[in-house]
């Protein structure tokens, strides 16, 4: 009964807030920093013998090519279309304002 007694009081209510939050905040602290919650890495499978060998500079393979982005643009009836690759491009139409 006494532990009921401790807990009606409402000075004790804060006080049990207080360290909750501490234990709360301490917990995502050490989450945060990975010291709990860490997962283990996974053994290695694949002994050092077996790896391939380093490519010396007349075996590199080439750069891979990425294709060059396209654009398309249509106008309808008596439209007017521009169409600009890249920054800082320009483009007056006379008697348009």
């Amino acid at each position: 009964m006494a532990l009921w007694r401790w807990l009606s009081n409402t000075d004790n209510h804060k006080t049990l807030g207080f360290v909750g939050a501490g234990i709360v905040g301490a917990v995502a602290l050490l989450v945060q920093l990975g010291v709990i919650g860490k997962k283990a890495a996974p053994p290695a499978t694949t002994p050092v013998a077996s790896q391939p060998a380093a490519l010396t500079p007349a075996q590199t393979p080439p750069p891979p090519t990425v294709p060059e982005a396209s654009q398309r643009a249509e106008a309808g009836p008596r439209g007017t279309v521009v169409n600009i690759k890249g920054d800082g491009n320009n483009v007056s139409i006379p008697g348009k304002r």
